[in-house]
């Protein structure tokens, strides 16, 4: 009796043995299975960055408009400048001083 009940502890414990070594393996191909999905998660990232384009066209948009008011007012200030330089060249007092 007392070695039938042994065996059926030995087989238990191999049966316990078996059951952890397949634990193991599954926990590691879950493992495995996230990290495919935290790549293909990655990989998706990367490409809606690329393939949105609008967000980007807005902010190169507000900086050519900028751009282009600046150039405009360099050219404003450089007609006026040399509107001032012209009116002191025809009158002999600054400009500044008539004023």
């Amino acid at each position: 009796m007392a070695s039938h009940i042994e065996m059926e502890m030995n087989s238990c414990l191999t049966e316990m043995e078996k059951l952890q070594a397949k634990i193991m393996e599954l926990q590691k191909e879950k493992e495995l299975m996230e990290q495919q999905k935290q790549k293909r998660l990655e990989k998706q990232k990367e490409e809606k960055k690329t393939n949105e384009v609008e967000p980007n066209l807005g902010v190169m948009e507000k900086w050519l408009d900028t751009y282009y008011e600046n150039e405009e007012q360099k050219k404003l200030a450089k007609v006026a400048m040399d509107n001032w330089r012209d009116m002191n060249r025809r009158r002999s007092d600054p400009y500044y001083a008539n004023t």
